[in-house]
């Protein structure tokens, strides 16, 4: 969404992007790392990936600064932005609280770990985030592809 959110503004591109890569690195290393791996740091993990889903208000905030919020829907894809955002820190937190296998201890130790369900909200969310893009990009493409125009003048798409 970076990319094609600041599809004209390639130094807040490069910024923001950065920014990602940064949590990002920080992330996997969390994950990989055997330090890390025990259950007193599952909560650490856990905020981890919330704070990397978080980080992205950031230039959401500056987007909607931008372009304005109704605008937002076309330029960055609000909308699949948001519910993107929502999967990921739903799929953190059913991990982060073991749901529901604290609740039924035993039961789930094979099939419908809180780890596994985390894995779905995020292959979820990867979707959403697939379609949000590809949406940006016919904007960007169709629209505005050389950045020649002032996009706050073009007429927003109704969402209604």
């Amino acid at each position: 969404m970076i990319y094609y959110g600041f599809y004209c503004h390639k130094v807040l591109q490069i910024v923001y992007l950065s920014m990602i890569s940064i949590f990002g690195a920080a992330t996997i290393s969390v994950a990989v790392l055997n330090r890390f791996r025990s259950p007193q740091f599952r909560w650490f993990r856990a905020s981890l990936f919330i704070a990397m889903g978080l980080s992205a208000f950031v230039p959401l905030i500056h987007a909607i600064f931008i372009y304005g919020i109704q605008l937002c829907f076309d330029v960055i894809s609000l909308k699949w932005l948001l519910l993107m955002g929502a999967l990921y820190i739903t799929g953190a937190v059913i991990y982060g609280a073991r749901v529901p296998e604290k609740w039924y201890p035993g039961t789930f130790d094979i099939y419908g770990s809180s780890h596994q369900i985390f894995h779905f909200f995020v292959i979820a969310a990867a979707l959403v985030h697939y379609i949000g893009i590809i949406q940006a990009m016919t904007y960007w493409h169709e629209q505005n592809h050389l950045c020649l125009y002032d996009v706050k003048k073009m007429a927003p798409k109704a969402y209604l």
